[in-house]
């Protein structure tokens, strides 16, 4: 079973720890340098990821339950656990049949982060080597 872990933890985990590991070492007298800046805030490597959102029209009143989101990663390459639309965990994350990432979404997540007419949202995670990759696709919202 896949736990549900927030971006921010994420981060902390993957970047600020190493960190605080190399700075307790340090007496009370010795400068630390600057780190380095995050390369989740360093867009240019990021690896784009092509993504595809299903329902392509997102009906704010509709009935159904999930939101699915198809990615061109295999799924064996990708850290579940970092893995987010728009900072949103997602329910469920399994291959399709070719092997490829699929998570899906409580549809009441997604009311709240988008509004007419029309949505471009982000998938955002992590490979297994800690590389960060993200994708986006626009939704037509009614």
């Amino acid at each position: 079973m896949l736990r549900k872990r927030s971006a921010a933890a994420i981060v902390v985990t993957a970047f600020l720890v190493p960190a605080l590991i190399v700075i307790s070492g340090c007496s009370e007298a010795t400068d630390v340098a600057p780190s380095a800046p995050s390369r989740l805030d360093d867009r240019t490597d990021v690896m784009e990821v092509a993504i595809d959102i299903s329902p392509a029209t997102f009906v704010m009143d509709s009935t159904g339950t999930w939101v699915t989101v198809h990615a061109q990663i295999p799924l064996s390459d990708v850290d579940p656990l970092s893995v987010a639309l728009e900072g949103i965990a997602p329910d469920v994350v399994k291959a399709d049949n070719r092997g490829d990432l699929v998570v899906k979404f409580a549809r009441e997540s997604i009311v709240a982060i988008v509004s007419p007419p029309e949505a471009t949202l982000e998938l955002t995670g992590l490979t297994t080597a800690g590389d960060p990759f993200a994708g986006t696709d626009t939704i037509t919202v009614q």
